[in-house]
């Protein structure tokens, strides 16, 4: 269980959410690392000998989880072994509870816990995104479009789904057309300059439409390393007010209060 929840950033489980409704208020059960389900896990061995891990659960706020890893040989047959003779209604580690997980995670380091591992992997992945979409940024727009994307991409890691989910405005791939295209009802060509600006603030409305299925502030919030977002303003010029509101700035004064320090921490 704390190889999987090192391996994959899931909360450690054994939550409970209520959910109210007109006649009662129910209790609905959620699962993590450490009450999945025998139903709750699907394990595929391929013609290729790649072993891979399909996950499918309701998380936190009875949100699905639903994603599959490639995984060694040797996790795939452990993983084998705790469903062999087992109910699809068995736990899949029926001897073992959340506390002793992150007990024997605090003997192996104090303060240590499953939390940390989804921090981590969090972090980890919002930087090697923020470079990957930062390398070919060049206006301030493109950079925050960049570091959103980033944030998206952890977001989605760690199952951040928002409530409100919304779509791709409609016929916006028929508005983001090439604008040097785009013509008056006269056939004359448009202002290319007001074209130009029309769809370079199209497509960061489609990003934010994008980003609005998943909640990039939790994430942001709870388990990004501070230090990479302030580095990543210094580096790129934004002002940390761009990316951090007033709550979050006061949280985290002390990276920004140690300003000279941070840009040390992302290499040139």
């Amino acid at each position: 269980s704390s190889g999987i929840n090192a391996e994959w950033p899931l909360r450690p489980g054994d939550e409970d959410t209520a959910v109210e409704n007109k006649a009662a208020t129910d209790k609905v059960e959620t699962f993590g690392c450490c009450s999945l389900l025998v139903k709750h896990i699907t394990l595929y061995e391929r013609k290729d000998k790649k072993y891979v891990v399909e996950l499918d659960f309701p998380g936190k706020g009875s949100i699905r989880y639903h994603n599959d890893f490639g995984v060694e040989e040797l996790v795939f047959t452990n993983l084998k072994a705790f469903k062999d003779g087992k109910k699809e209604d068995d736990y899949l580690f029926d001897q073992f509870e959340t506390y002793q997980m992150n007990a024997y995670l605090k003997n192996r380091m104090p303060n240590l816990t499953a939390k940390v591992f989804r921090t981590y992997k969090a972090s980890l992945t919002f930087h090697e995104w923020l470079e990957h979409y930062s390398k070919n940024a060049t206006s301030i727009t493109d950079k925050l479009k960049a570091y959103k994307r980033a944030n998206r991409e952890v977001a989605i890691l760690l199952n951040h789904v928002s409530r409100k989910k919304s779509a791709v405005p409609k016929n916006s791939d028929k508005q983001m057309d090439d604008p040097s295209k785009q013509k008056q009802e006269d056939g004359t060509e448009t202002n290319m300059e007001k074209i130009n600006d029309d769809f370079k603030k199209l497509k960061v409305k489609e990003t934010d439409e994008e980003n609005k299925t998943f909640n990039l502030y939790t994430s942001k919030k709870y388990y990004l390393d501070p230090i990479i977002t302030a580095a990543w303003c210094d580096r790129y010029d934004i002002p940390i007010e761009r990316v951090y509101n007033k709550t979050l700035r006061n949280k985290f004064f002390w990276v920004i209060k140690d300003d000279d320090e941070v840009k040390e921490t992302l290499p040139q």
